[in-house]
């Protein structure tokens, strides 16, 4: 499945639904860094998104990174 994942992104490389999903792939085989960066380059694409915004916190607080995280709720809550 990943790999059908990642040829997909090949063909659409600013697709933000595919750096969503490719985060959530990562983060559920516990590649948290991998995860991280996939949920940047969706955050990148559109930064008002909602799910972006959460996702990037979540995994922010995965990774003990507490005030980024924080900084994105406070944002989300604005939207």
């Amino acid at each position: 499945m990943y790999n059908l994942f990642v040829a997909i992104h090949n063909i659409w490389p600013t697709d933000f639904m595919m750096y969503i999903l490719l985060g959530n792939i990562y983060q559920k085989t516990k590649d948290y860094q991998k995860s991280k960066e996939r949920y940047l380059k969706a955050y990148a694409i559109q930064p008002d998104n909602p799910s972006a915004i959460y996702k990037l916190a979540s995994i922010h607080m995965v990774l003990s990174e507490y005030g980024e995280a924080v900084s994105l709720l406070k944002r989300l809550i604005r939207i």
